[in-house]
Protein backbone atom coordinates (compact mmCIF):
# COMPACT_ATOMS: atom_id res chain seq x y z
CA UNK A 1 0.00 0.00 0.00
CA UNK A 2 1.64 3.52 -1.26
CA UNK A 3 0.72 5.65 1.43
CA UNK A 4 2.76 9.03 0.13
CA UNK A 5 0.10 10.41 -2.12
CA UNK A 6 1.25 13.22 -4.65
CA UNK A 7 -0.76 16.17 -6.00
CA UNK A 8 -0.22 16.58 -9.50
CA UNK A 9 0.63 20.20 -8.78
CA UNK A 10 3.21 18.40 -6.04
CA UNK A 11 4.64 16.69 -8.63
CA UNK A 12 5.53 19.22 -10.71
CA UNK A 13 7.13 21.48 -7.56
CA UNK A 14 9.01 18.15 -7.40
CA UNK A 15 10.16 18.10 -10.56
CA UNK A 16 11.06 21.54 -11.10
CA UNK A 17 12.94 21.11 -7.82
CA UNK A 18 14.56 18.69 -9.36
CA UNK A 19 15.41 20.39 -13.15
CA UNK A 20 16.95 23.46 -10.27
CA UNK A 21 19.21 21.13 -8.68
CA UNK A 22 20.70 19.54 -12.13
CA UNK A 23 21.03 23.03 -13.33
CA UNK A 24 23.16 24.03 -10.47
CA UNK A 25 25.27 20.79 -10.22
CA UNK A 26 26.33 21.29 -13.71
CA UNK A 27 29.44 23.35 -13.67
CA UNK A 28 30.60 20.42 -10.75
CA UNK A 29 29.81 17.86 -13.42
CA UNK A 30 31.46 19.18 -15.78
CA UNK A 31 34.72 19.77 -13.63
CA UNK A 32 34.48 15.82 -12.07
CA UNK A 33 34.33 14.87 -15.50
CA UNK A 34 30.78 12.97 -14.73
CA UNK A 35 28.49 11.80 -17.43
CA UNK A 36 24.97 13.22 -17.85
CA UNK A 37 23.23 9.91 -16.80
CA UNK A 38 25.28 9.77 -13.57
CA UNK A 39 23.85 13.25 -12.21
CA UNK A 40 20.39 12.76 -13.16
CA UNK A 41 19.98 9.15 -11.42
CA UNK A 42 21.50 10.97 -8.66
CA UNK A 43 18.88 13.82 -8.51
CA UNK A 44 16.53 10.72 -8.82
CA UNK A 45 17.72 9.13 -6.10
CA UNK A 46 17.52 12.54 -3.64
CA UNK A 47 14.29 12.49 -1.67
CA UNK A 48 13.69 16.29 -3.13
CA UNK A 49 9.58 15.93 -1.82
CA UNK A 50 10.56 16.44 1.79
CA UNK A 51 10.17 20.39 3.07
CA UNK A 52 12.98 21.50 4.71
CA UNK A 53 13.69 20.99 8.30
CA UNK A 54 13.35 24.89 9.10
CA UNK A 55 9.95 25.45 7.22
CA UNK A 56 8.86 22.44 9.17
CA UNK A 57 9.58 24.15 12.60
CA UNK A 58 8.39 27.02 12.37
CA UNK A 59 5.70 28.49 14.98
CA UNK A 60 2.52 28.31 13.66
CA UNK A 61 2.67 25.62 10.83
CA UNK A 62 0.60 22.64 10.58
CA UNK A 63 1.95 18.97 9.78
CA UNK A 64 3.04 19.10 6.60
CA UNK A 65 0.09 16.72 4.75
CA UNK A 66 -2.68 18.76 6.74
CA UNK A 67 -1.62 21.90 5.13
CA UNK A 68 -4.36 22.76 2.42
CA UNK A 69 -2.89 24.25 -0.65
CA UNK A 70 -5.51 27.24 -2.29
CA UNK A 71 -6.89 26.21 -5.06
CA UNK A 72 -6.49 22.46 -4.61
CA UNK A 73 -9.04 20.27 -4.58
CA UNK A 74 -9.84 17.98 -1.66
CA UNK A 75 -8.03 14.79 -1.68
CA UNK A 76 -9.93 12.10 -0.47
CA UNK A 77 -6.57 9.80 -0.97
CA UNK A 78 -4.99 12.19 1.70
CA UNK A 79 -7.68 12.49 4.22
CA UNK A 80 -7.57 8.92 4.32
CA UNK A 81 -4.08 8.66 4.66
CA UNK A 82 -4.55 11.28 7.72
CA UNK A 83 -7.20 8.95 9.47
CA UNK A 84 -4.76 6.06 8.70
CA UNK A 85 -1.84 7.98 11.06
CA UNK A 86 -4.68 8.84 13.32
CA UNK A 87 -4.98 5.28 13.55
CA UNK A 88 -1.28 3.68 13.84
CA UNK A 89 -0.70 6.45 17.22
CA UNK A 90 -4.02 5.15 18.60
CA UNK A 91 -2.58 1.65 18.28
CA UNK A 92 0.46 2.59 19.27
CA UNK A 93 -0.44 4.42 22.74
CA UNK A 94 -2.53 1.73 22.85
CA UNK A 95 -0.23 -0.96 22.87
CA UNK A 96 2.21 1.34 25.86
CA UNK A 97 -0.97 1.24 27.97
CA UNK A 98 -1.17 -2.47 27.67
CA UNK A 99 2.27 -3.02 28.50
CA UNK A 100 2.71 -1.15 31.64
CA UNK A 101 -0.49 -2.68 32.18
CA UNK A 102 1.13 -6.09 32.18
CA UNK A 103 4.20 -5.21 33.76
CA UNK A 104 2.23 -4.20 37.11
CA UNK A 105 -0.23 -7.19 36.66
CA UNK A 106 3.33 -9.20 36.92
CA UNK A 107 4.91 -6.76 39.50
CA UNK A 108 1.82 -7.60 41.60
CA UNK A 109 0.86 -10.74 41.09
CA UNK A 110 3.96 -12.43 41.01
CA UNK A 111 4.65 -12.19 44.97
CA UNK A 112 1.14 -13.63 45.55
CA UNK A 113 2.04 -16.01 43.22
CA UNK A 114 5.51 -17.66 45.30
CA UNK A 115 2.88 -17.34 48.71
CA UNK A 116 0.74 -20.07 46.93
CA UNK A 117 3.51 -22.21 45.43
CA UNK A 118 5.04 -21.88 49.06
CA UNK A 119 1.95 -23.13 50.62
CA UNK A 120 1.46 -25.92 48.54
CA UNK A 121 5.16 -27.21 48.59
CA UNK A 122 4.58 -27.18 52.27
CA UNK A 123 1.62 -28.49 52.29
CA UNK A 124 2.52 -31.55 50.51
CA UNK A 125 5.84 -32.38 52.61
CA UNK A 126 3.85 -32.54 55.25
CA UNK A 127 1.22 -34.67 53.42
CA UNK A 128 4.21 -36.92 52.31
CA UNK A 129 5.58 -36.97 55.76
CA UNK A 130 2.27 -38.46 56.96
CA UNK A 131 0.19 -35.73 58.58
CA UNK A 132 -3.18 -36.33 58.52
CA UNK A 133 -6.21 -33.70 57.55
CA UNK A 134 -6.65 -32.58 61.10
CA UNK A 135 -2.72 -32.32 61.33
CA UNK A 136 -2.30 -30.05 58.46
CA UNK A 137 -4.90 -27.86 59.05
CA UNK A 138 -3.20 -27.40 62.74
CA UNK A 139 0.74 -27.09 60.71
CA UNK A 140 -0.81 -24.65 58.57
CA UNK A 141 -2.73 -22.23 60.87
CA UNK A 142 0.54 -22.31 63.03
CA UNK A 143 2.46 -21.52 59.60
CA UNK A 144 -0.37 -18.27 59.36
CA UNK A 145 0.50 -17.33 62.67
CA UNK A 146 4.23 -17.12 62.49
CA UNK A 147 4.32 -15.26 59.12
CA UNK A 148 1.64 -12.62 60.60
CA UNK A 149 3.88 -12.42 63.53
CA UNK A 150 6.78 -11.80 61.48
CA UNK A 151 5.21 -9.57 58.86
CA UNK A 152 3.98 -7.26 62.67
CA UNK A 153 7.76 -7.75 63.78
CA UNK A 154 8.72 -5.85 60.90
CA UNK A 155 6.35 -3.05 60.33
CA UNK A 156 6.24 -2.60 64.03
CA UNK A 157 10.45 -2.45 63.54
CA UNK A 158 10.18 0.33 60.48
Amino acid sequence: MNLFIETPQRAAERLERERRYVRAAAPARDIAGVQDGAASTMAASLDLDEPDSVARHRPGNRPYAAQPRAGQPYSVAQDSYQRELAFDKQRARRRKVTGMLKMVLFVLLLPIVLVVVFIAAYALACIANGASPQELLGLLGALLERMGGFVAGALAAS
